[in-house]
């Protein structure tokens, strides 16, 4: 974000395909936005677009994904960086680390994303990050149709510091963490915000579900 505006660059790996052309070789930066089937065959094709696109859908749409490597090693694979004395040695190891999650389909976790994005929301990240890339959406026309579809199925719902806020025509909505995993639902009214009656404190996804309806 630049005051304000969102700006996303490319991922170093900018390549014309022309009609003719299946696949192109590119630079290999940007580990974590590489699509899956270029870590063996270091080629990229059109729904590498689909897989990256996605990615960026996912973290917009507020899923969790590190940007410290390190967060996608396991217990043991840690134990196995900490041993390696070479820095360079390490940010190697670290990319096969993040290699294999991106080939098997776990570098992101659709459970990361806010409660308010809807199902059919999950389902189409899931379907642009899918490692095999003919179980993915097959072009970006497809992708530019479903997102289109979502629009009726998401509320205006954001996070603000760590207040979940709805915001309509009508009425604005805060739910504010009291206890852990427990918030409480206030709605603005003449200026101050009042809290709802009726609903008492709940997860936050239990208090979307209700205040969303």
């Amino acid at each position: 974000m630049d005051r304000g505006a969102p700006r996303i660059a490319d991922f170093g790996n900018v390549r014309t395909l022309d009609k003719n052309t299946a696949d192109t070789s590119a630079s290999h930066h940007s580990i974590l936005y590489r699509p899956p089937e270029s870590f063996a065959t270091n080629r990229y094709i059109r729904r590498g677009d689909v897989y990256q696109v996605g990615l960026v859908a996912y973290q917009l749409f507020g899923g969790v994904m590190h940007y410290d490597g390190t967060q996608y090693l396991t217990a043991r694979e840690r134990a196995q960086y900490e041993a390696i004395d070479d820095l360079v040695d390490r940010s190697l190891f670290v990319d096969e680390v993040i290699g294999r999650r991106a080939e098997a389909g776990t570098l992101i976790d659709v459970g990361s994303l806010p409660p308010w994005i809807s199902n059919g929301a999950r389902r189409v990240i899931r379907a642009m990050t899918c490692p095999a890339p003919n179980d993915r959406l097959s072009s970006m026309a497809d992708v530019a149709a479903k997102m289109s579809q979502l629009r009726t199925t998401l509320r205006n719902w954001r996070l603000v510091d760590t207040t979940a806020r709805l915001v309509t025509q009508d009425k604005v909505i805060e739910l504010r963490p009291t206890t852990a995993n427990r918030y409480e639902a206030f709605q603005q009214k003449a200026g101050a915000f009042r809290r709802v009656r009726g609903l008492e404190p709940s997860t936050l996804a239990d208090l979307v579900k209700r205040c969303s309806s």
